[in-house]
């Protein structure tokens, strides 16, 4: 069934011919029928994601993704998301170069100018983003000490070292829960965050609206669970931008159970954020998370079921939140079937509403390219290349990946990634099965060079899966072409062996049939 599925998947949606060692655009051509058997309104809904596809630009390929159907995001949720993302940290490259000139003011400019954004009348996060450069890195570390001992009094270099501290703890401290975590670096983590604690408040000090110390602040609370100082961020930030998107997203992950608070507390602040939503429509991804950490812990449970999909529904209508989205979409892809699932079709839109705004993972990227390898192959190549540079040892990334080139008529591209897919025994008949077809009936060769290239991936294909329908049909084929005649046993094994629901190997078997017929009627 597997080597059946990747004919249909890999010969069906041939693009033009054109030999190229990166991988092909997605073609200018209209959808067609490539998304006639998704339901409404996912047909459409795919149909404008691929246009939007086609677009290189970051910025403009976010913009132009149709929203998910359905959502009851404020006006302007979207765009504001995708600006979000169009900005980067300031390149620690950057801040060297003005300390090397000595342009400390300068510097400092930069960062006001942000701030400036922050509190105009359109808003920006960007200085939060900004600050971000100043990681737990080596290379942050000591561009902010250097900073720091140039500018003792600049609030910014006092941002950027107490930023390079947090970091740093959170780095220290892992990623497991406090019960798991070594002594050692538990105590790593309290030296380091004590160092940032007074930075943070110095900052602060010279620039009450440096919306991003709070932020920091609250941070390094969660670390070490110190009301105290969440309370302290908490008024701070509240009293100077109560509509902050950066810290509205710190201040409920901080609520959320898992750091001790509960769903009471956040829906609260949900309902402190919803005044502020008109004018920051990007706090509506912070007013749903509630419901998407309820849906992750159920997810996480393994429990992919209806109250799992209603409760992350709740929070993807609400707002855009990836992580909310790449759950959702897990769950709808693993719906029992007493509960109307999987729903592939909204499981996979799910998973690109996330990759519009951000990135995904190794398993989102793969669910997308089985998606769409059939009619789409380009678009689905994407993605299979993308979960292969997340994992470059993933068969069956290799195996959609080797579809993908295959619907892309790049054959010899196919060829090395169905080959890496064969060497993962729960990929090797899917991809033997797809070599075999693809050299013998889909890449144009002359009859008896087909059947050369298609042989011994057919013989090895049979020796290990004897019961394969598609690998007799094929033997049918190479031994016409290389000997001239019909192998009786061929025709027999692939009338007993054939799958009907493929619908060449139906064809194929159907005109033996009839031959058959025929002659026992004359």
């Amino acid at each position: 069934m597997a080597a059946a599925a990747c004919v249909l998947a890999c010969g069906a949606a041939m693009a033009q011919d054109v030999a190229a060692p990166e991988p092909p655009p997605i073609p200018d051509r209209a959808a067609g029928d490539a998304f006639r058997a998704a339901p409404d309104p996912w047909r459409a809904y795919f149909s404008q994601a691929r246009e939007a596809e086609r677009l290189d630009d970051p910025l403009a390929r976010c913009l132009a993704y149709p929203d998910l159907p359905g959502n009851r995001w404020p006006d302007g949720h979207a765009e504001a998301h995708c600006r979000y993302h169009a900005f980067r940290p300031l390149p620690l490259a950057t801040v060297e170069g003005y300390l090397d000139r000595g342009e400390l003011a300068a510097l400092d400019a930069v960062f006001e100018a942000l701030l400036a954004a922050h509190f105009s009348e359109a808003g920006s996060e960007e200085i939060h983003v900004a600050i971000e450069a100043f990681d737990q890195s080596e290379e942050a570390g000591r561009i902010s000490g250097r900073w720091l001992e140039l500018a003792p009094r600049s609030p910014y270099a006092l941002l950027a070292r107490a930023n390079h501290y947090k970091d740093a703890a959170w780095d220290a401290r892992g990623g497991k829960w406090a019960s798991e975590t070594p002594m050692e670096q538990m105590r790593r983590m309290g030296v380091l965050a004590e160092q940032a604690v007074p930075l943070f408040r110095r900052a602060i000090a010279l620039e009450p609206r440096l919306m991003p110390a709070y932020v920091g602040l609250l941070s390094v609370a969660m670390l070490g669970s110190r009301e105290h100082l969440e309370r302290e961020a908490y008024r701070g930030a509240m009293a100077h931008d109560p509509a902050c998107v950066d810290f509205a997203r710190q201040r409920m992950a901080s609520l959320a159970p898992r750091w001790g608070g509960d769903y009471e507390r956040m829906l609260s602040f949900g309902v402190v954020l919803s005044r502020h939503v008109a004018r920051r429509p990007q706090l509506a991804i912070h007013i749903a998370a509630p419901y998407g950490d309820r849906g992750n812990r159920l997810s996480h449970d393994n429990r992919f079921d209806r109250e799992t999909a209603d409760i992350l529904e709740i929070a993807v209508r609400t707002g855009s939140n990836e992580d909310h989205l790449r759950d959702a979409g897990n769950v709808f892809l693993n719906l029992p079937e007493d509960q109307d699932g999987p729903d592939r079709w909204k499981g996979v839109a799910l998973l690109l509403q996330e990759y519009r705004f951000n990135t995904t993972n190794a398993w989102a990227h793969r669910q997308i390219a089985w998606q769409l390898v059939r009619h789409e192959p380009e678009w689905a190549l994407r993605h299979a290349l993308a979960a292969l540079a997340l994992d470059a040892d993933d068969a069956s990334a290799h195996y959609l990946a080797g579809g993908g080139y295959y619907g892309s008529r790049r054959w010899e591209q196919a060829e090395v990634h169905f080959l890496r897919a064969a060497d993962d025994a729960t990929q090797r008949r899917g991809a033997l099965g797809a070599l075999g077809s693809m050299w013998m009936m889909h890449a144009g060769l002359e009859a008896t060079e087909a059947a050369t290239k298609a042989k011994p991936y057919v013989d090895r294909l049979l020796s290990e899966y004897p019961e394969e329908g598609l690998g007799w049909m094929l033997r049918i084929l190479i031994s016409s072409a290389l000997d001239g005649r019909t192998d009786q046993e061929s025709v027999n094994m692939f009338r007993k062996h054939a799958d009907r629901g493929d619908p060449v190997q139906a064809q194929a078997v159907d005109s033996i049939e009839a031959a058959y017929r025929a002659a026992e009627g004359r």
